[in-house]
Order: C-alpha cells, then sequence, then structure tokens
C-alpha cells in the first residue's frame, strides 16, 4: 500500500519536480562515488603529503633552488589539494624551519640537496573523511664544512594525514599529524607552528636500517645548544650514508662530536 502511494504522489508531481528530484538524486549518487578513494586517488595523497614535506625540508637547504621550493604555494585547488588553513599553517612551519637551519648553520651543520620518498601504509575512509598513514624516508647531503662529515644524513617518519571531501568531491587536506611518539624525531619536524618547542632529541639508535642499500642510522647528531631559553633543544636527525660501505667507527665519532 505504501509503494503504491508513492508510485501516485510521484506520478501526480509534475515534470519539472520530477526532473529537479531525478537531478538531485544523481548529484548525491556522484558525490558518493566521489569519495570512493581508488588507486589514483591514493595516488594523489601521496603526492600532496610529498609536496608537504618537500616544502619543509626545503626550508632547511642552503641554495637558491631550495628557497624557491620552500616558498612553493602548496595548491589550494584540484582534485587532491590543501585548506587555506593548512597553507598558512606551513608557511609558518617554513619560517621556523629557516631559523632551525640557521642555527644548525652555527653548529657547522648544513645541507645542500635532500630526497624524500612517501609510502602510503594505510587509507580509512569513512563517510567524507578519509584518514590516511603515511611514512616518509628522507636523505639529506651534507655540505662540507669541515670536512669530516659523513656524504648523508636520513631519517624514515610516519605521518597521519586527514582529508574531508569537498561537495564537488575533491579531497581537502585538513591536518597533518606526526605518528612516531618514541625516538628521535625528524628534522624537518615542527611540533608547534606557535614557536618551535619540539622535544629535545637524545639517546642512540636502536639499530641501523640494513635492507640492502637503504638509509641506515647510526646514533644521534650533535645537539643544538640554546642558551638563554627554556624551550627543549632540537638536534639534527641520526648520520646515514648510501654508500656501497660503512665506516660506523668514523661516524660514530662524528655523531658524538
Amino acid at each position: 500500500m505504501a509503494l503504491a502511494l508513492g508510485a501516485t504522489l510521484l506520478a501526480a508531481l509534475p515534470p519539472a519536480a520530477t526532473a529537479h528530484a531525478t537531478d538531485g538524486a544523481a548529484a548525491r549518487v556522484t558525490a558518493e562515488e566521489a569519495r570512493t578513494v581508488n588507486a589514483e586517488t591514493t595516488d594523489g595523497f601521496a603526492a600532496l603529503a610529498d609536496a608537504v614535506l618537500t616544502k619543509r625540508t626545503s626550508a632547511l637547504l642552503e641554495g637558491s633552488q631550495a628557497t624557491r621550493r620552500a616558498d612553493a604555494v602548496l595548491p589550494l585547488r584540484g582534485d587532491v589539494h590543501v585548506t587555506g588553513s593548512l597553507a598558512r599553517t606551513e608557511d609558518t612551519a617554513t619560517g621556523i624551519l629557516r631559523d632551525r637551519r640557521a642555527r644548525l648553520a652555527d653548529l657547522d651543520e648544513a645541507y645542500t640537496a635532500a630526497e624524500t620518498e612517501i609510502d602510503v601504509d594505510e587509507v580509512q575512509v569513512t563517510g567524507d573523511r578519509a584518514i590516511v598513514q603515511v611514512t616518509e624516508t628522507t636523505m639529506l647531503t651534507y655540505k662540507r664544512i669541515q670536512g669530516d662529515e659523513p656524504p648523508t644524513t636520513g631519517f624514515r617518519a610516519r605521518h597521519e594525514l586527514t582529508f574531508v571531501a569537498a561537495p564537488d568531491g575533491t579531497w581537502e587536506l585538513t591536518g597533518f599529524t606526526p605518528l612516531d611518539e618514541e625516538g628521535p624525531a625528524a628534522v624537518n619536524s615542527v611540533a608547534d607552528t606557535a614557536g618551535d618547542s619540539g622535544p629535545t632529541f637524545t639517546g642512540m639508535a636502536e639499530e641501523p636500517i640494513d635492507e640492502g642499500g637503504e638509509p641506515e642510522t647510526d646514533g644521534p647528531a650533535p645537539q643544538e645548544s640554546q642558551a638563554g631559553t627554556t624551550q627543549p633543544t632540537v638536534q639534527a636527525q641520526a648520520k646515514v650514508s648510501v654508500t656501497a660501505s660503512y665506516d660506523y667507527t668514523a661516524m660514530a665519532k662524528y655523531a658524538e662530536k
């Protein structure tokens, strides 16, 4: 009886109203389909994470090309983009990391190049929200200052990204959160964009990474000192080398110094 009544009411609607109802239903179906995360969308999530982290890391590098990358505007439009609020937050982070670069340079710690890779570990979609966990692998090339620096330093860090589906079906990045709670934090991490109040990084790495040429960590880098401040200090990440052979003794001595 209810179905018959519904059909009668629908038949009684004028053609314009019926077309409007059909268009509305089609729009809802389109929006729901747009929230389905396929391989292309996942690649878009990874590309945007790479853009954010490359912008951060570039602020730690010397050179005009790095300056341009650090000043690059994150995408505010497109299938996967950032919100205006997050873009402003990352601009603030860039300033903090440039200050960190200057403090590291005072300690004869400087970088000239970097390479970042992003691996998507997990994607969870609930309604119009997607939670994406990624692993960042970043390698930094040392500037030869004292002559005894290892060729490179590097780290791996895990991050959680929060995306929200916009009404037009695109995805907006609204949150970027570190997941690593223990051990040394990445040198490009920013704990608080209101002030560089990241944790003090101390202690030795449990063991080097050794996966057939993958980055290898070996001990902490020299710790930064900030006389006259109550904020925790920040240090560069554990030293790594991507050469065929590794002189762990030399690397450990450099790290201790």
